[in-house]
């Protein structure tokens, strides 16, 4: 789309009066002079403008061997490169860049003003900090170019299939136990016919790194390509996970980032308990309720990648959840329930469940002083209560 400004409409309209008024060679001299301008100008600028590209290159060397597979984490920085190249044979003095992603990102970013010489290229470098996990594409670039008498704009827009993949934070955790059902651990060790390596829990094709002995010969030579076995561990600690994204409401006192922190120290929950080979199951109170088993890491990249896709929008009673999904576990094994907020419900929700001899661990931001007369009421039962921001290292 092309643009005259406006200055040069009113500077033509007035010569042109300033001519018909006056006459003489000066007067219409100056008229037709501004019209050649304005002429070459409109020949010009469609000509430069197909000329210039935009395209993003991700500065490796900064950010590292994680990053160049676009793997990052909440509060990691990213440095992208937004190059300009100018493939005309003349210079062009005013080129506008703005990028749709670094609007969203970088605070009080108005776009960058450069000029570029015949067949140069410029690099825009920008340090960009991702506060909330998700899929972050480049977005659109918008390229306005300008002539040298700057009297006509022209605008086109690039967009860009790049994106970065930002994945929840994983803290270290400390100052956090969980209680086991110790009878259940003790059955699982008396079991003496089963071997762990008879089990097979699933099959999946060879990765680099796989240990040899997993290979699953006779699948592998009927498909013609190498597959290993997933094996089922037989040990007895398991960790049962509620969690609650429950849609974020004006009224709430809870925030994104909030979530953002709850879901981070989920993950890094599961992540420690995998280190430590403890089994868990996660059960998720979102829009569509989601249930996994994360026995290695495998099914924690899955959980990851859930996690990326989806953000708070669970609707309904999150006490009525907790309670379903305490008592179809076989067992009273540890159950850790995660929530931003705590409503009466749940606070009576859980305190019935312990009753009944179920162990359960409560995380929660604990952000008002209303919630905090119910963590009270609760460790009254000896219902451990942890806030989120207080088991983690840093």
């Amino acid at each position: 789309m092309i643009k005259f400004k406006k200055k040069y409409l009113i500077f033509l309209i007035i010569s042109f009066v300033f001519a018909k008024v006056f006459g003489g060679n000066l007067p219409y001299g100056i008229f037709y002079t501004i019209i050649v301008i304005g002429i070459l100008a409109l020949i010009y600028i469609p000509i430069s403008i197909k000329n210039i590209d935009v395209l993003f290159k991700v500065d490796d060397e900064k950010n590292g061997e994680w990053n160049k597979k676009g793997l990052l984490c909440v509060g990691d920085r990213f440095i992208a490169n937004l190059v300009v190249e100018n493939n005309n044979f003349l210079s062009i003095p005013y080129i506008k860049i703005n990028n749709s992603m670094f609007s969203k990102i970088i605070k009080n970013y108005n776009g960058d003003l450069i000029y570029l010489k015949s067949g140069e290229r410029y690099w825009l470098k920008k340090e960009m900090l991702f506060q909330k996990r998700g899929i972050y594409d480049f977005g659109t670039t918008i390229i306005k170019v300008n002539d040298w008498f700057n009297i006509i704009m022209i605008k086109k827009e690039k967009k860009h299939v790049e994106n970065v993949i930002i994945y929840p934070k994983i803290y270290n955790i400390s100052n956090f136990t969980v209680e086991f059902n110790n009878r259940l651990e003790s059955l699982s060790k008396r079991i003496i016919n089963v071997k762990e390596r008879d089990i097979v829990r699933d099959v999946r094709e060879y990765r680099v790194g796989d240990n040899v002995k997993n290979i699953h010969w006779k699948l592998s030579a009927k498909q013609n390509r190498l597959y290993v076995k997933n094996y089922e561990k037989m040990a007895g600690k398991k960790v049962n996970i509620i969690v609650n994204m429950e849609k974020i409401r004006d009224c709430h006192t809870y925030n994104e980032k909030d979530e953002e922190l709850m879901i981070d120290i989920t993950s890094s929950l599961i992540n420690d308990f995998l280190k430590k080979e403890i089994k868990s199951k996660i059960n998720i109170k979102n829009f569509q309720n989601k249930s996994l088993n994360i026995y290695n890491y495998d099914d924690f990249q899955g959980l990851l990648e859930y996690f990326l896709r989806n953000y708070s929008n669970g609707e309904g009673e999150f006490g009525r959840f907790v309670e379903k999904n305490i008592k179809n576990e076989m067992n009273k094994s540890s159950n850790i329930v995660v929530t931003m907020c705590i409503s009466e419900e749940l606070k009576n929700v859980l305190i019935n469940m312990t009753n009944l001899g179920y162990s359960i661990t409560l995380l929660h931001c604990n952000k008002n002083l209303y919630e905090n007369k119910f963590i009270k009421e609760l460790e009254n039962f000896n219902i451990k209560c942890f806030n989120l921001k207080h088991i983690i290292i840093n």
